[in-house]
């Protein structure tokens, strides 16, 4: 499901967290998220606390509003969410 592959993170992940990671140069954790086909660079922080921070806001701006989709007992069922402004 969709939002089982938001939260699971690969298996090659080292923060715990999708669209976190730390930078190798600066050492820092960096805040990413992908919305749309476009990918969203939300900082770089030294303590990982805040870059999970920062995606979980970046989660809330550009995934407000999403369409999802379930599967229900007799086939795919959309759940929609809409917040008040346009994408």
């Amino acid at each position: 499901m969709i939002e089982n592959r938001l939260k699971t993170p690969i298996s090659s992940n080292t923060s715990g967290y999708n669209g976190v990671y730390r930078d190798k140069r600066s050492g820092k954790w960096c805040a990413q998220i992908t919305f749309m086909g476009k990918t969203y660079y939300l900082g770089a922080f030294s303590d990982i606390r805040d870059a999970i921070g920062a995606r979980r806001r970046g989660e809330e701006k550009y995934y407000d509003g999403l369409v999802l989709w379930r599967a229900g007992p007799i086939g795919p069922v959309r759940v929609r969410r809409f917040s008040r402004r346009r994408l």
